[in-house]
């Protein structure tokens, strides 16, 4: 009798003891590198399977290891604020409707001091407080890097002088990667856990929440 294959979206969710030598290697990386992090959601299910963006990077190794790489070092080893980096990816999470970029993010920026209140404003595309956060000219260079637009000289200059062109680079990037992250994870078709609910783009007193038209205010 043939076992069953157990699925993760469009992909094979891959068990420890189903990996071969290279992915096994990538898989204890993986593992190493985040298990000194405070994570607000598991790396792994019961059986130890990798969640998320995490099993898709174990069929392009190469690949996945870049996007770990370039991760890391944008959240952990960056010069912007670690609140203005969260703030980044929850207006790629909206715009994106990247629901489980939102349900690994928003409970770290609540845990680094951005309100519920903010948060609850920030799913439905009010950003204003990100603007607060942010300062108005990188909050304006993000949107426009979000909808891929280049930034005026006016709104370059005012990011370089509060940020530096490390934290231009750092924010650019960050809309690049998470942007990436959203379309694999659209691409395979990757749920949120089994019982985790859909915050970002799942119903409210038995409504679905339509964000769109918030988007196109917001940008």
């Amino acid at each position: 009798m043939v076992p069953e294959v157990k699925m993760l979206g469009r992909l094979p969710w891959l068990a420890p003891d189903e990996l071969d030598v290279n992915q096994r290697d990538f898989y204890n990386r993986t593992i190493e590198r985040f298990s000194a992090k405070r994570r607000a959601t598991p790396l792994t299910d019961d059986e130890g399977r990798l969640n998320g963006p995490y099993n898709p990077m174990l069929y392009s190794l190469a690949i996945g290891d870049a996007l770990q790489r370039l991760g890391m070092a944008l959240r952990f080893d960056g010069k912007l604020p670690r609140l203005v980096f969260e703030g980044i990816v929850l207006m790629v999470a909206v715009k994106r409707q990247a629901s489980y970029e939102w349900y690994a993010h928003a409970p770290v920026a609540v845990r680094e001091g951005l309100p519920q209140e903010a948060i609850d404003q920030i799913r439905t595309g009010d950003f204003t407080s990100l603007v607060e956060i942010m300062g108005e000219a990188l909050f304006e260079l993000v949107t426009g890097a979000i909808n891929h637009l280049a930034p005026s000289d006016e709104v370059y200059s005012a990011v370089q002088a509060e940020y530096g062109v490390v934290g231009i680079q750092e924010a650019i990037h960050t809309v690049a990667h998470y942007n990436e992250i959203a379309l694999m994870m659209a691409t395979f078709a990757i749920p949120l856990p089994a019982g985790v609910a859909d915050t970002l783009t799942g119903p409210i007193d038995g409504e679905r929440r339509d964000i769109s038209a918030s988007h196109d205010r917001q940008g």
